[in-house]
């Protein structure tokens, strides 16, 4: 497979040539090459078990790649590992927040972690619990938080060293609808405070909201790239139809799918189809198939990239 890359720049903040990290016979992450560029939110995008967390490991020099160039504030990871570390905040899927003592005693305790003395600790944990709305919460126990405000905890705690780059692994994963939206304005917030943030996901709504530049990430490889709008437009027609029934299986539809100025991805109970006018399409299909057809109409998205690429639809991953 080509490997694919943005063009170097000297704004770089991580540098990775032909990356490749292997565990026993597995390889998690097969020779990836990619950039990130200073101020931006960048997004590796794709299903569970596609490399994305390998690769944060990796950045923040939890393990070296097993082959490759990789380097971090141009560092080299294999050989820089604590001056790397200093400059970085980084949130792990798997984070796990020390339940003892209160919301500012946890923070003021970590703080002192990366050197920040201890009368200084108050102003910085307090700065970090109004960031994330739980001022009102600095002196109740960890225990009492709702899982949501654990996570916001676990994202101050990668701010709290001041880093010029943000590695977040799965933000949002396990939270509510509204603790989502909440998080996506902390990260936007976090990124108009001038700092670089590279985060994984794999929602597909999470990456187009926030991201300024994705990373399509399948079986350890980067599949595509781009800006949302610049995957959509590479990749599809901008008009969807989702065909919901057994109608799918028809023939007549089949037979859709030999035309030139369509795209069609065929399902056993939804059929999508991808045309350049919707509505003109909608009305061939129900003069083809019958109006009894459950039909919908939308816009592109990057669901239908990572389906169009891939054949899988990521919310089954």
């Amino acid at each position: 497979m080509q490997r694919m890359c943005m063009s170097l720049h000297m704004s770089s903040l991580i540098s990775a040539r032909n990356i490749t990290k292997r565990f026993g016979n597995f390889t998690a992450v097969d020779g990836i090459s990619f950039d990130v560029e200073k101020g931006q939110v960048v997004g590796f995008l794709g299903p569970n078990g596609a490399g994305k967390t390998t690769t944060i490991k990796m950045i923040y020099t939890a393990f070296p790649p097993d082959e490759g160039e990789l380097r971090v504030f141009d560092m080299d990871t294999r050989t820089h590992q604590r001056a790397i570390k200093e400059r970085l905040g980084v949130v792990i899927q798997s984070d796990i927040v020390e339940e003892t003592g209160t919301c500012l005693e946890n923070l003021r305790l970590y703080a002192t972690y990366f050197g920040v003395p201890w009368h200084k600790t108050r102003d910085t944990a307090i700065k970090l619990l109004k960031t994330f709305d739980l001022a009102d919460w600095a002196h109740r126990s960890i225990r009492s938080l709702s899982g949501g405000m654990k996570r916001r905890i676990s994202i101050a705690k990668g701010l709290i060293s001041n880093p010029e780059l943000l590695l977040l692994d799965e933000p949002t994963i396990g939270l509510d609808p509204q603790a989502r939206q909440f998080m996506w304005e902390v990260v936007r917030q976090i990124q108009d405070e001038g700092r670089t943030i590279l985060l994984t996901t794999h929602y597909m709504d999470e990456a187009e909201r926030l991201c300024d530049f994705i990373f399509v990430v399948d079986h350890g490889n980067i599949i595509s790239q781009g800006t949302p709008s610049e995957l959509i437009a590479k990749h599809l027609l901008p008009n969807v139809i989702e065909i919901e029934s057994e109608i799918a299986n028809l023939p007549q539809l089949k037979k859709l799918g030999e035309r030139q100025d369509i795209q069609l991805v065929m399902r056993p109970h939804r059929s999508t189809v991808f045309a350049k006018d919707g509505e003109a399409m909608m009305r061939q299909l129900y003069s083809e198939l019958g109006t009894g057809v459950e039909m919908r109409l939308r816009p592109a998205n990057l669901e239908d990239v990572f389906l169009h690429l891939t054949g899988r639809d990521i919310r089954n991953e």
